[in-house]
């Protein structure tokens, strides 16, 4: 089943298109000085420098919000995974509100407490709390009324389940300009290899205890992971996913095909350096259709592609799973077809993957999108610029432009499909409930009456060291000034 905020449905209730990497409730403004309004006159600088604007990193209201999804359902949507971490203040009563007002599933994630801790407060320990933390998040919920605090703080309220794990890569640690200049140069068709990414210690240590939490979930869920989103850095995206998967295979084999790698787009123009991350079996999220019109990015950061650049590089590496998926079972794009399945009814996208235990640096990057790995759609909304009422390309453009781009650009329906579907229910159908638990009836004799009654919290009476099967009885007692004695005939 799936976990959502407004608990597991299954799969199968899921029938329309499925945003992987979106953020419905955010607050990055933390820290940002407010210097003016939200407007049209300032939309240029805002373009260029998004954190120029506190509004513009909002994302707070959930009126705004179901209104933003409604679009989403209109164009046929009907999940959507909000990847937002609690350092962003993860709402779980806001997302589950907003999935009760428009009917649309929504999934939270879950994600350490810290951002990046300080290198001296790293270690075992660290792994090891972050490990539970989110294990404990994904098996059990979050309360319901906390943003970003500790996910086992308070026992009492709504517990809210998380249905994927997050983590996000600081964008490049320590590196300075120009060997940020470097990677993403590496990455144009005809550049020499891409440098080795260093990530930092508190990267390794999260990526590391998202992974252990992964494991200890699939071992209560017969063997079923639970989608670890890694948000990579654009910019430099195939040399930091490759050192991402090397962490994660290190820690489990099988993590890295329950691994979806958030950042994906043309800038990352050699096909031949991601298809040895499809090989491995994880998953590529190309998130930014449609916000090269929203992001200016001359002072903020290296420009998007556009539209039609990824459409056309996701075209090629669906053609290429389209080749390859008649002689190995594993690559095929839609989940519900793609290969043999498990008892649970998972595609051996998820489960199938031998797990070889070589570098990721190590596989070959010619032939065919290769291994079990796929492909995934998105928006990436992250800014109040990307919204509707931002002027921005909202959550339905998926559905309404880059689909039809893809099918321009000769992707088959089906190949469609699995991408904005498919592939994400075979990720996200991995929670197996536990099974009831058979209540102890507990059976008393009425103080008073003698009758037996079942001891149920809240449904019995009780005085000094005496019990009463309703409060009639307690009465009497009291009347007759609490005798221990048999009751009267």
């Amino acid at each position: 089943m799936i976990p959502t905020v407004l608990g597991a449905v299954e799969a199968s209730s899921i029938t329309g298109a499925v945003l992987c990497r979106e953020h419905l409730l955010r607050d990055a403004s933390q820290g940002l000085q407010d210097d003016g309004d939200f407007s049209l006159d300032r939309l240029w600088q805002i373009k260029c420098d998004p954190t120029a604007s506190r509004t513009n990193m909002r994302l707070v209201s959930v009126s705004e919000a179901v209104q933003e999804v409604q679009a989403f359902k209109d164009a046929g949507g009907t999940l959507i995974i909000d990847t937002t971490l609690r350092r962003h203040r993860r709402d779980a009563a806001g997302l589950a509100e907003i999935s009760r007002r428009t009917g649309v599933a929504v999934v939270a994630a879950a994600s350490c407490a810290d951002a990046y801790p300080e290198e001296a407060a790293l270690g075992q320990s660290y792994e090891d709390a972050a490990a539970a933390d989110i294990q404990y998040q994904l098996l059990h919920g979050v309360a319901a009324a906390l943003s970003g605090g500790s996910s086992t703080a308070g026992s009492g309220g709504e517990k809210i389940q998380c249905g994927v794990a997050v983590v996000e890569l600081a964008g490049g640690g320590d590196i300075d300009a120009q060997q940020r200049l470097e990677l993403e140069r590496s990455q144009w068709d005809g550049a020499p290899a891409a440098p080795p990414y260093a990530l930092a210690a508190a990267e390794v240590a999260q990526l590391r205890a998202a992974a252990r939490a992964q494991c200890a979930c699939a071992a209560a869920c017969a063997g079923a992971r639970p989608p670890l989103l890694v948000l990579v850095p654009p910019f430099a995206f195939a040399p930091a996913a490759r050192a991402v998967l090397d962490v994660l295979r290190a820690v489990h084999a099988d993590v890295v095909t329950a691994t979806v790698l958030c950042g994906a787009t043309a800038a990352a123009a050699r096909a031949d350096a991601l298809r040895p991350l499809l090989s491995a079996g994880a998953t590529l999220c190309f998130d930014a259709f449609g916000r090269a019109a929203c992001d200016g990015g001359a002072d903020a950061g290296p420009v998007l592609p556009g539209d039609a650049a990824d459409a056309a590089l996701v075209a090629a590496l669906l053609s290429d799973a389209a080749r390859g998926s008649s002689g190995n079972g594993g690559t095929g794009q839609d989940g519900a077809a793609s290969g043999p399945s498990s008892a649970h009814g998972r595609s051996n996208i998820v489960n199938g993957h031998s797990g070889s235990s070589s570098s990721i640096l190590g596989h070959g990057s010619g032939g065919s999108g290769g291994g079990s790995g796929g492909v995934l759609l998105s928006q990436g909304v992250t800014q109040r610029l990307h919204l509707l009422r931002g002027g921005g390309c909202g959550y339905a453009h998926v559905q309404r432009s880059a689909a039809p781009r893809l099918r321009r650009a000769g992707a088959a329906d089906a190949a469609i499909a699995g991408a904005t579907r498919g592939r994400a229910l075979s990720l996200l159908d991995w929670f197996t409930p536990p099974p009831a638990v058979a209540r102890r009836r507990e059976f008393a004799s009425c103080s008073w009456c003698a009758g037996a009654f079942e001891r149920i919290e809240g449904e019995y009476y009780s005085k000094f060291a005496f019990v009463y099967c309703k409060v009639a009885c307690l009465r009497a007692h009291r009347d007759a000034g609490f005798p221990v004695q048999e009751p009267p005939p």
